[in-house]
């Protein structure tokens, strides 16, 4: 059998993925739903206001550690990077 040549690595697979936000949000109704058949309006307006909070405080955190930072990081790699080339080894 002749020798093949190495292939090269394939690309990582992508985790964009619509699942987990979908399933957050079913359990959000769920919750909404059994607390309204339940308890009412006035608990239903609460743990509702609470879920905002929660979610804007995510929500927050996803873009200011996740999108920001990482952004920033590889901004700061980059010039790393840039500037070993002009140094030299």
């Amino acid at each position: 059998m002749p020798p093949t040549e190495p292939q090269p690595p394939t690309a990582p697979p992508s985790w964009n993925s619509w699942l987990p936000l979908v399933l957050v949000f079913g359990l959000l109704v769920f919750v909404l739903a059994v607390s309204f058949m339940l308890a009412g309006t006035v608990l239903t307006l609460v743990i509702a206001g609470v879920a905002v909070v929660l979610g804007g405080a995510a929500a927050f955190h996803y873009i200011v550690w996740g999108w920001w930072l990482s952004r920033y990081i590889h901004d700061d790699v980059e010039a790393e990077e840039k500037q070993a080339e002009v140094d030299g080894p």
